[in-house]
C-alpha cells in the first residue's frame, strides 16, 4: 500500500474509532432515556400512543446500534467495505424510515386511540435526508468492495 494511501487509511480508522466511541455514548444515553420512560410508563396510564413511543425509541436505538457497528467494523476490519457494511447502513436507513412512519402514527393514536396516519403527517426532511444519504452510502460500500476486489486481482 503506498504511503499516502496508508496514511489516509490510518486517519480514517482513527476517525471511525472516535465515531464508534461517540455512538456508544449515544446508545447508552438512548437506553437510559428508554429505561426512564419505561419506568414512568409503568407508573402512568398505558396508552397506544405511549406504546408507539416506546417502540419508536427502540427503533431509534436499533438504528444507532447499526451505525455504531458500522463505525466499529470500519475501524477494525482489514477492509472497511463489504456486504455487511452495506447491510448495516441500509438497515439503519430502513429503521429511520420506520421511525418516521411511527412519528406520523403517534399523533393520530393520541387523538382517537387507534393507530393510523394523520391527515397531514409531518415529514421531517432531516430524517429523509439521512435515509437517502445512508442508502447512497450503502451503495458506495458495495462499489468500494467491487473496486477493492478488482485492485486485489490486478496486484
Amino acid at each position: 500500500m503506498p504511503e499516502e494511501v496508508r496514511g489516509s487509511y490510518i486517519a480514517a480508522q482513527r476517525s471511525a474509532q472516535i465515531a464508534t466511541f461517540v455512538m456508544a455514548i449515544i446508545v447508552a444515553l438512548q437506553a437510559l432515556i428508554f429505561i426512564t420512560y419505561l419506568i414512568t410508563l409503568a407508573e402512568a396510564a398505558r396508552s397506544l400512543a405511549n406504546v408507539l413511543r416506546l417502540f419508536a425509541m427502540l427503533v431509534t436505538i436499533g438504528a444507532t446500534v447499526l451505525l455504531a457497528s458500522f463505525f466499529w467494523c470500519f475501524g477494525r476490519d482489514r477492509s472497511p467495505f463489504g456486504r455487511r457494511q452495506s447491510f448495516r447502513l441500509a438497515g439503519a436507513g430502513a429503521l429511520f424510515l420506520m421511525r418516521m412512519t411511527l412519528d406520523a402514527l403517534i399523533p393520530s393514536a393520541v387523538a382517537n386511540g387507534t393507530p393510523g396516519l394523520t391527515e397531514h403527517p409531518e415529514v421531517n426532511l432531516q430524517i429523509v435526508t439521512i435515509i437517502v444519504f445512508l442508502g447512497c452510502l450503502a451503495m458506495v460500500m458495495r462499489y468500494g468492495e467491487a473496486l477493492k476486489e478488482d485492485s486485489d486481482s490486478i496486484a
